[in-house]
């Protein structure tokens, strides 16, 4: 199950097939913690250390939103702590990416500012 779909409304089509695909592979509800962020949204994640993109610079800025933040979840309750459970999430991700031949960056991989529950578009 998916918990806050609501929060795919403005996400690129094809990021949205994506976790939708994953969700019927993986055994774990996820929770949509983030899609399309405004600029005001932008900048309080940027001045509460959750984000290094000004407003305007992160993918979660365009619209559509090339940039999901997700996380596993019980009931609708965020497993943060559970990085497991986004490491099978990503696999699941990145094999749909492969089959729509969409290039996916879990920033889990990146150099300046990991973060486990965030995937984009690249």
């Amino acid at each position: 199950m998916i918990y806050h779909t609501e929060r795919l409304k403005d996400v690129d089509e094809r990021l949205v097939k994506i976790i939708t695909e994953a969700s019927k592979i993986i055994h774990f509800d996820i929770l949509i913690v983030c899609g399309y962020r405004n600029n005001i949204d932008q900048l309080k994640a940027f001045m509460a250390g959750k984000s290094k993109a000004l407003p305007g610079k992160s993918k979660h800025n365009k619209k559509p939103s090339q940039a999901i933040d997700v996380v596993g979840s019980v009931k609708g309750n965020a497993l943060w702590e559970r990085i497991d459970l986004l490491a099978n999430l990503n696999e699941a991700m990145q094999e749909i990416a492969r089959s729509e031949k969409v290039n996916l960056d879990w920033s889990k991989n990146w150099k300046k500012f990991v973060e486990f529950n965030h995937w984009e578009i690249s």
